[in-house]
């Protein structure tokens, strides 16, 4: 069995090529289908071209309803299946389906610190804001789809062979087989050059958190306007270059605009936020999944937010605080601490940085493998003994 089907929420770039390793996997002779299972409600730059290019053994597919993605999956028997899309019918759909005679793989691998969950206070921040919605229908409609999702993965869905990334993490008995493997962003780490430049610069890991379609798709909310959050950032940046003597570069968010919306006086980078830390003498974050950059590389890093962000998403600005406090250090509100210390966040506690890496990025750092060429070791085996 060398065949498998990948299902995501986003067109296949350049970037999510390379991400779930199709290029591994056509070196190695596998037959691979991505589906795109967002297609009809996924707005993406014209700069970020799908790869078009017909690779051996490849095949890509843009679905927006059942009956494509019925047509698509009709024949399939005898492949294992990934599913890396976001919660919807389809989703589920294509899980029932390919159950009987496919093998499912689970990937558990972007675990990272959430604030303590109380059903009680939850639900009712959850009530509150339920009434502040603009778009109450889609509000319930996405209740209903999610927890539908929910429901079918912890009761309905064939056992898998689950694929775990860091020591901090649960997980059930319900498996074929569980392999522990590193996160996808540390192949990142392990493809690059060791040559390293003196840090120069301060990278600001980009969000988006003005108009991420994910905001728009799922939650219907305004995290922060783009007036205040650009007004509080560039305050904020401006008395850091004067106090480092540096200049700020913005690793943009690759699903905002690669153009030049936004950030107009700094200097950006598309797909770059790995090479652009690795110049750097402190980066500046919120929550991105990109910290893991700044645990493998070692980086000062100050975690931020604003009023604004309090106010509209006191969730996010939890898990801001929990991080920061993973990496011994503290959060900060750039509406209000602007007249910072900044010497006590150029200091590293390496002891917190090595036990973030092995919570949450991997728990073994002699795996050098990268992430796709394990995996398919791991099923080469797996193969071997049925």
């Amino acid at each position: 069995m060398k065949k498998i089907i990948i299902f995501a929420s986003q067109p296949l770039e350049k970037r999510n090529y390379y991400r779930f390793g199709l290029d591994i996997f056509s070196k190695e002779n596998w037959h691979v289908i991505y589906c795109n299972l967002a297609f009809s409600t996924f707005k993406y730059d014209t700069k970020k071209k799908e790869i078009k290019k017909k690779f051996k053994n490849i095949k890509i597919f843009n679905i927006s309803n059942i009956r494509q993605l019925s047509k698509i999956l009709a024949k399939i028997e005898g492949f294992y299946y990934a599913d890396f899309s976001a919660y919807s019918l389809l989703k589920i759909y294509a899980n029932i389906k390919l159950a009987k005679k496919n093998i499912r793989l689970e990937f558990r691998i972007n675990n990272h610190p959430e604030p303590k969950k109380n059903f009680i206070s939850e639900s009712i921040y959850d009530f509150k804001n339920f009434f502040k919605e603009n778009n109450k229908l889609h509000k319930i409609n996405r209740m209903f789809v999610n927890n539908f999702n929910k429901l079918f993965i912890r009761f309905v869905y064939k056992k898998s062979i689950l694929f775990y990334a860091g020591q901090k993490f649960s997980y059930s008995k319900n498996h074929l087989k569980k392999i522990s493997i590193h996160t996808m962003d540390y192949d990142v780490f392990l493809r690059s050059s060791s040559n390293r430049k003196k840090p120069n610069i301060i990278t600001f890991l980009d969000q988006y958190l003005e108009n991420h379609p994910d905001f728009k798709t799922h939650i219907k909310r305004t995290v922060v306007t783009k007036k205040n959050y650009f007004f509080s950032l560039n305050k904020f940046f401006d008395k850091l270059e004067k106090n480092l003597k540096l200049k700020t570069t913005i690793a943009i968010h690759p699903r905002a605009p690669f153009n030049n919306s936004r950030f107009h006086t700094k200097k950006k980078v598309f797909y770059g936020s790995y090479k652009a830390l690795t110049n750097s003498k402190l980066a500046i974050v919120h929550d991105s999944v990109a910290v893991n950059f700044v645990s493998i590389l070692k980086k000062p890093v100050i975690f931020i937010y604003t009023d604004e962000m309090i106010k509209n998403f006191p969730k996010l600005v939890l898990r801001i605080k929990l991080f920061a406090k993973e990496f011994g250090t503290t959060a900060i509100n750039i509406d209000k601490n602007i007249n910072i210390n900044i010497n006590q966040f150029l200091k590293i506690n390496e002891k917190k940085y090595n036990q973030f890496f092995k919570n949450y990025i991997s728990d073994n750092k002699n795996n050098n493998l990268l992430f796709w060429k394990k995996v398919i070791n791991e099923l080469n085996k797996f193969s071997k003994k049925k």
